[in-house]
């Protein structure tokens, strides 16, 4: 019978020892997980936050030699007497007008101002149209 305790309990510290050993990588395991996590988010938040201030930045201007012609379609008729026409407005990357179209104020007194040309030292920009 005492022979079996000792070995009951040596066995037993065994299986204790090994799972403190498992515990041991266990608890590695977790706090590099932590670390690395806190790093990526870290980093993440950094390059999401040079994302948006490179978008914000380009806001570039497009400049052009001559005016292009705004070309001639023609006007469906308006869908009811509240709707405004929104004339074409020029499109620096596609370097074409878009057409226009009957458009619905956003909110009552609204005024649709029409896009404009801008004569520049560089050239000519367009300035967009927008509602006042």
């Amino acid at each position: 019978m005492l022979f079996y305790l000792n070995t009951y309990r040596s066995t037993h510290k065994l299986k204790f020892q090994i799972f403190d050993f498992f515990d041991f990588f266990l608890d590695l395991k977790h706090q590099l997980l932590n670390y690395f996590m806190k790093k990526t988010t870290k980093f993440l938040l950094a390059l999401s936050m040079l994302f948006v201030l490179g978008i914000t930045a380009s806001n570039a201007q497009m400049y052009v030699s001559k005016i292009p012609p705004v070309p001639v379609r023609k006007r469906a008729p308006r869908p009811s007497p509240k709707y405004v026409w929104i004339a074409p407005e020029w499109e620096p990357y596609n370097k074409n007008y878009s057409a226009g179209f009957w458009g619905f104020p956003p909110r009552a007194g609204a005024i649709w101002i029409q896009g404009r040309w801008s004569k520049t030292p560089k050239g000519y920009t367009w300035i967009g149209g927008h509602w006042k």
